[in-house]
């Protein structure tokens, strides 16, 4: 399923097969861990995922507007492994 909604590998972001529509190219994602849990983790902690994408236009003049996102994800195996989707 992944890489029918993606058409990049998760491990390498290498793309895969063709690539539809465009987007920014800008952006930033940064993330740190915090001592608090998410319901349903008790005693892991939690990494928090904060993705800033300025506005911007992409190769065609689109304009996209600013946005920023914050993503919680569980310290623990499986949230480990969601963070590292995204780097």
């Amino acid at each position: 399923r992944w890489l029918k909604e993606r058409r990049r590998c998760p491990v390498c972001s290498q793309a895969c097969g063709a690539l539809f529509g465009t987007g920014p190219n800008l952006g930033t994602m940064s993330w740190h861990c915090e001592r608090s849990n998410l319901p349903g983790y008790p005693g892991f902690g939690t990494v928090v995922v904060n993705f800033a994408i300025p506005a911007s236009t992409d190769e065609s003049g689109t304009q996209y507007n600013g946005r920023s996102v914050t993503a919680y994800l569980p310290n623990q195996p499986t949230g480990r492994h969601v963070l590292e989707l995204f780097a």
